[in-house]
């Protein structure tokens, strides 16, 4: 039983690129600092709360 090529598309081709979905919140090549007030200030503030404003 053979297939023909041109009723179905090959199945190993591979799919189209998709566009690029960042997975961090910040791009790989930003400065320490921001990756500390992105992450680590909300994760504080969830803790502390209003004494973390205080100091």
């Amino acid at each position: 039983m053979t297939v023909d090529p041109s009723s179905s598309p090959p199945s190993f081709l591979p799919s189209p690129p998709s566009p690029p979905s960042p997975s961090l919140p910040f791009p790989p090549h930003c400065s320490p600092r921001l990756i500390f007030k992105t992450l680590f200030l909300p994760i504080l503030d969830a803790f502390l709360g209003d004494f973390w404003r205080v100091i």
